[in-house]
């Protein structure tokens, strides 16, 4: 059993939903916020499709994240290392961070961060003779 991410489920390769996070990253340190980034989409088809899925899953995350958490930040919760949300929004960071330095190397990131999880899914489900 392998695990389908939602780029796969839309029906776009890895190197597909990679340059569409890329391609987020970048548009996100031009403009204010993802709203506006939303509206600057230099996709069509599929790769459109992924990459509002992604904006709006990115804003709900921060949606989520000041609602549970509204009086402190990611960085002085003590439960951050186990909390979801503040993982998803570390990851986004992080690839924000690197595309800055070296858009290659983000690249190589999140193509480890998919097979790391795909790992993840598998050893999971693997059955104990």
């Amino acid at each position: 059993m392998r695990k389908r991410f939602q780029h796969e489920i839309i029906g776009l390769s890895d190197d597909e939903a990679i340059d569409v996070i890329v391609e987020i990253a970048k548009l996100s340190m031009e403009y204010p916020d993802l709203w506006n980034v939303l509206k600057k989409c230099p996709f069509e088809g599929k790769q459109r499709d992924f990459f509002m899925y992604l904006c709006g899953y990115e804003i709900g995350l921060y949606s989520a994240k000041f609602t549970n958490c509204p009086n402190i930040r990611c960085c002085e919760c003590y439960a951050r290392e186990i909390c979801a949300i503040a993982r998803e929004c570390q990851f986004f960071n992080t690839i924000r961070k690197m595309v800055k330095e070296d858009e290659e190397k983000a690249r190589e990131y999140i193509r480890a961060r998919l097979n790391t999880v795909r790992m993840q899914f598998f050893d999971q489900n693997k059955e104990v003779i």
